[in-house]
């Protein structure tokens, strides 16, 4: 049996607990408590299943109390227990992460920079994480019902964090994400045209801005912001995304292959571009300062 600590009224003694939902307040101890789910869950998943309640109470405590470090790494250990998107519909647990997300991003008050830029980080890296595990068209089927603000709100009003991420290996997983999302599928099938260039563009100017000394100070102020107080601890528990063993084969080969994102995006560009260039009008797809870098970019190719 395992032994966890109460959670009703603070701080108790210890005492062998009938469930997952005991867990102590005391914030110092929830890194370790973060890794011993982790390990439970890896031995036991049907854990998840069976106790799929207290979990979601815990998940949305963490998120409550500015944890997200510590509940965005359970989030990746419950990703990797569902190695096709079907069971993990089926289960609750898709709807219920991308639902409980969309909640605590409208409910933000806090002025605190640090638990803003913790949580976008972390629910953009679980999109795209979700697109490069199973595939955008099965992922967003699931977002315009469950979590529709995701796109109408989220992606759109947060698109800086595609402009100016450059941090490795996050920054890969973006780019690779976020390609299968553009070129992936049918036009106009999975986003709207206006999310669509958004995407787009946004891309093309992290390709540019990352060569912007002053765009290079802001991601270290933002690293610096988005450490907070448990990585150090949570260094054991290492991401899902960090280990790619949550992909299924051909996906993680195509990761581990990958060396250079911006030539991976370039390249499906160049795809999608000689293949829809009857169908769409990519001066007016593109904006006008994105134009003449994108036009560099593209000769460099050849």
């Amino acid at each position: 049996k395992f032994f966890f600590f109460q959670a009703e009224d603070g701080i108790r003694d210890a005492q062998e607990s009938r469930g997952l939902g005991d867990v102590y307040k005391r914030q110092s101890l929830f890194p370790a408590y973060a890794l011993f789910l982790h390990e439970y869950f890896v031995k036991l998943p049907d854990t998840v299943i069976n106790q799929a309640n207290e979990i979601q109470a815990i998940l949305k405590m963490l998120l409550g109390n500015g944890l997200d470090n510590i509940a965005f790494a359970l989030f990746d250990s419950i990703l990797e227990l569902f190695s096709d998107i079907a069971p993990f519909i089926q289960s609750g647990w898709l709807v219920y992460l991308l639902g409980l997300l969309m909640t605590e991003y409208a409910g933000q008050t806090s002025e605190d920079r640090r638990a803003r830029v913790n949580f976008i980080k972390g629910t953009m890296m679980f999109i795209f994480k979700l697109i490069i595990k199973y595939t955008s068209a099965a992922v967003f089927e699931v977002v315009y019902q469950a979590a529709p603000d995701l796109i109408k709100v989220f992606l759109v009003k947060e698109i800086n964090f595609v402009r100016n991420y450059f941090k490795r290996p996050e920054r890969r997983i973006m780019f690779m994400a976020l390609t299968e999302l553009l070129f992936a599928n049918q036009l106009n099938s999975v986003l709207p045209p206006d999310v669509f260039a958004l995407l787009l563009n946004a891309l093309i100017e992290n390709i540019t801005n990352k060569l912007n000394p002053r765009a290079t100070r802001f991601q270290e102020e933002e690293d610096e912001l988005s450490k907070g107080k448990v990585g150090d601890v949570l260094s054991g528990m290492k991401s899902s995304f960090q280990r790619l063993t949550y992909c299924e084969p051909t996906k993680r080969k195509l990761l581990e292959q990958v060396d250079n994102e911006e030539q991976f995006f370039l390249l499906k560009l160049k795809e999608f571009y000689i293949a829809n260039s009857s169908a769409i009008n990519f001066s007016e797809l593109i904006t006008e300062p994105n134009q003449g870098p994108l036009d560099k970019m593209m000769s460099s190719l050849n």
